[in-house]
């Protein structure tokens, strides 16, 4: 207990330090392994601010060993919005599971990925639908190679990405195994049809 007490005063010490030294803000504990920085708004959307920021969570990981990811609310302009940059920040944190690479995650980027995700996801679906139909039409004209291919094709585009809910795709394939059911009753029905 002794050496956790020690160990976030360190950490509240290093950091209240370089704040300090850039006129950058102040730094609360609010509980356990939680600091709050309080940054001047000057600092908002700025090389400076990234530059205070890094400079911590190298300090932490060169002195302490103890890597450290920082979220970075939005700026609040009242006393009342506090609260509001708070909660931002511990959105943008809750994202460093998704994102190993980055020690300092904004909630700003968060927001445009959550945004740039929308975008890709509903190409992924255009794009999947089309594989789907084209599989389907090589299927009913018989093209064995092409219709290989097309199959080929939509796995591709469904295993490639975090987007897809997994219960999504097990309903594509379930729906996708009824219509070859459908298509090869059909076929035994009317004998007619060329596979």
């Amino acid at each position: 207990e002794r050496e956790k007490q020690v160990r976030v005063i360190c950490i509240q010490n290093i950091t209240q330090e370089i704040l300090g030294h850039n006129d950058a803000g102040l730094v609360v504990v609010p509980g356990d392994n939680e600091f709050v920085l309080l940054l001047h708004g000057r600092l908002q959307r700025t090389q400076a601010l990234e530059d205070v920021l890094n400079e911590i969570a190298d300090s932490m990981q060169s002195f302490l060993d103890i890597p450290l990811s920082i979220g970075v609310g939005n700026c609040a302009f009242h006393l009342g919005e506090l609260k509001y940059a708070y909660d931002n920040a511990v959105r943008a944190i809750s994202q460093r599971f998704y994102r190993e690479d980055a020690a300092i995650l904004s909630v700003e980027d968060v927001l445009l990925r959550k945004e740039k995700d929308k975008i890709e996801y509903s190409s992924k679906f255009s794009q999947i639908y089309a594989a789907q139909e084209s599989f389907l039409s090589q299927l009913r004209s018989g093209e064995e190679a092409a219709c290989g291919r097309e199959l080929h094709e939509l796995f591709a585009l469904l295993s490639q990405g975090h987007l897809l809910e997994i219960e999504y795709v097990k309903g594509l394939c379930i729906e996708l195994a009824g219509v070859l059911c459908r298509m090869l009753l059909e076929l035994d029905e009317t004998g007619r049809e060329n596979f």
